[in-house]
């Protein structure tokens, strides 16, 4: 229970221990939203967000498709900033990564598949089609084969 207790409880975080204090932590909190005024780093990671769940949504069915790799979704973060007219960060995207909880996508760059990558999925297709009409006279007993 104690284990469980310190991962719900980090240590480093000071809990309030009186309702003065956990008031007081609210206080301090609200002052905060009303003087915060966000950064440029503050829109990149909400647009790498943004952008990691519509790739997931959309071409990468919420894994059943693979994921999209970091520079992918780096790069459509950065389109996604000039288009609503903010400012692109320049330099390394890494920290925003890791303050967005997607620095766990696998590594990549953003740009088309290596031709390696391309020859392979042309020679797969070539190998399923060339067995299908086996398969289907085999197995369906030529039921749709033409």
């Amino acid at each position: 229970m104690v284990r469980i207790l310190k991962c719900i409880y980090p240590p480093e975080i000071n809990h309030p221990q009186t309702a003065s204090e956990f008031f007081q932590a609210i206080a301090d909190r609200l002052r905060h939203l009303e003087t915060y005024r966000p950064t440029a780093g503050d829109f990149a990671v909400q647009a790498l967000q943004e952008v990691f769940v519509g790739l997931m949504n959309g071409p990468y069915q919420w894994g059943k498709k693979g994921l999209p790799t970091k520079g992918q979704v780096t790069q459509f973060a950065k389109e996604y900033l000039k288009l609503s007219g903010r400012n692109v960060r320049k330099g390394t995207w890494t920290d925003l990564l890791k303050e967005a909880g997607l620095n766990w996508l696998p590594p990549g760059k953003a740009g088309r598949p290596s031709k390696q990558k391309v020859n392979e999925n042309i020679k797969t297709k070539k190998v399923f089609l060339s067995k299908q009409p086996k398969y289907v006279q085999e197995i369906l007993g030529g039921i749709g084969a033409g």
